[in-house]
C-alpha cells in the first residue's frame, strides 16, 4: 500500500449508509458527533474519514449538517462509483462530478469502485490527495 497523509497513522472510517441508520436526521446528526467524540477521545486517533456522498449524507443527516467538516482531523472519504475511470486508467483523481456537501469543498479521498476484481482494481490504492 503506498504511504500517504490518510493511510500513514491511525485511521477510523465511519461509513455513512441510509440503510443502517434511522430517519430521525436530528438523532442520526447527534449519534454521529457523539461517535466521533468517543473516537476522538483514543490518544493515537490521528484522523476520522466519513465515507458518504451528497445522497447519503443527505438522506441520513439532512443537507445543511456540516459540523463534521469543520474539524480538520475529519476528512471526506467521498463515495462516486464510476468504474470507467479505472478500466481506461484514469484514476488521476478527476472529481468533474463533485458538488460540494456537508460543509466540505472537496473530498481528501474518492471511491472509485467496490467489489472489483478485475486486475485494475485489484491490489491497488486509489486515493488522490489535493
Amino acid at each position: 500500500m503506498a504511504s500517504n497523509s490518510i493511510t500513514d497513522g491511525l485511521s477510523v472510517h465511519v461509513a455513512i449508509d441510509p440503510g443502517y441508520w434511522p430517519k430521525n436526521k436530528t438523532y442520526n446528526q447527534k449519534f454521529l458527533l457523539d461517535t466521533l467524540d468517543a473516537i476522538r477521545v483514543n490518544p493515537i486517533m490521528l484522523t476520522i474519514g466519513i465515507m458518504a456522498n451528497a445522497t447519503t449524507w443527505t438522506k441520513v443527516f439532512g443537507p445543511n449538517f456540516t459540523t463534521p467538516s469543520q474539524n480538520p482531523y475529519n476528512f471526506l472519504w467521498w463515495v462516486y462509483y464510476d468504474a470507467t475511470w479505472i478500466r481506461n486508467g484514469r484514476n488521476n483523481g478527476n472529481t468533474n462530478q463533485w458538488k460540494s456537501f456537508g460543509g466540505w469543498s472537496q473530498p481528501l479521498a474518492h471511491e472509485y469502485v467496490a467489489g472489483q476484481t478485475i486486475p485494475e482494481c485489484t491490489n491497488k490504492t486509489f486515493f488522490y490527495s489535493t
